[in-house]
């Protein structure tokens, strides 16, 4: 697996408005690793990843994708440059059928190549090609998160941006999104993950960084933050010293 900083989120600051939710934030997405965002709720978190893909435009701080600065791009931008967002809230068609709701996520591709592609991904969701057609509301949870992802992978993108994937969803199926997202990272996907259900998420994650009041006050491996006594006390709402 890759080492080399592949992200670069330096001293930004952005919000909604005049309402300012990341103050100075800093952080690293390596090559090849799952990197794990997390924190109470009101942190910053999905302010960062929608920072991120360029749906807000930070008011100041930079942001470096392969060492440039990504600042001003747009979400199509995003796309075109590898990365590809899987939002928290639900993103399908519910009346359309799972088919359609894929052709829809490879919108940007030339005719020809979507179906093959979506040939592809259906080879890595053997329950979505059993449901191809049939509606999107009559997915389980799980189903449906797999087809939000299963969509974001059309484009092959080389990075992966993942917005709170527990959500809704039962234990068992959670740490089948988990397993999921491991087997990607396995493949040489970078991913970002935003997540509150954090044994879960530390299961496949590599790094972890903890968001306190839009700033990053905890950076430290997966396999340690458990046994960290101030990332208990970020997740129970305590304050936690930024980090260095």
């Amino acid at each position: 697996m890759g080492t080399e900083a592949l992200i670069e989120f330096d001293q930004v600051e952005a919000g909604y408005g005049n309402l300012t939710i990341l103050h100075k934030a800093s952080f690293q997405v390596r090559e090849g690793l799952i990197t794990l965002l997390t924190g109470a709720n009101g942190a910053g978190k999905s302010t960062a990843m929608k920072t991120l893909f360029g749906l807000i435009r930070p008011g100041s701080g930079d942001i470096r994708l392969r060492g440039k600065s990504i600042v001003g791009r747009t979400p199509r931008d995003m796309l075109e440059l590898g990365m590809a967002y899987v939002p928290q809230d639900r993103s399908l068609f519910p009346s359309l059928s799972v088919y359609h709701n894929l052709e829809l996520g490879g919108i940007m591709l030339p005719r020809k190549q979507l179906r093959p592609r979506i040939e592809e991904v259906l080879e890595r969701f053997p329950r979505l090609r059993e449901r191809v057609q049939s509606q999107a509301s009559t997915l389980s949870g799980g189903e449906r998160k797999q087809l939000e992802i299963a969509r974001a992978l059309l484009l092959r993108p080389e990075i992966l941006l993942v917005d709170e994937p527990s959500i809704g969803l039962s234990p068992k199926i959670v740490g089948e999104v988990f397993e999921l997202l491991g087997r990607l990272a396995a493949d040489g996907k970078t991913i970002l993950v935003v997540e509150q259900n954090v044994r879960s998420a530390l299961k496949v994650a590599h790094h972890a960084y903890g968001m306190e009041l839009g700033r990053i006050v905890l950076d430290l491996p997966a396999e340690s933050i458990l046994d960290n006594p101030e990332f208990n006390r970020l997740l129970l709402g305590g304050h936690v010293a930024e980090a260095a």
